[in-house]
């Protein structure tokens, strides 16, 4: 949509596909069918990195994650 040219930063929240269909799949109580439905209709994983300044990979480990995102909310919070 090109939004994202209208902010200061953009953060992408990703996982590989394999976990991404895991928990969606789980979450949502969904068909494959109805989740390739779904992919369809967004933009590209690969789409939404490239135009991200910071991406966070969920399928690393949890404490992991959770060490950038607190890392990157104290930049923010000291900028």
């Amino acid at each position: 949509s090109g939004m994202d040219k209208l902010c200061d930063i953009t953060v992408c929240v990703s996982a590989n596909g394999t976990a991404q269909k895991k928990r969606v799949m789980a979450r949502r109580r969904i068909s494959e069918k109805q989740f390739k439905a779904i992919l369809k209709r967004q933009m590209s994983d690969a789409e939404k990195r490239k135009r991200a300044d910071i991406v966070f990979k969920t399928d690393a480990p949890y404490a992991q994650t959770k060490q950038e995102v607190a890392a990157l909310l104290k930049e923010i919070k000291n900028a």
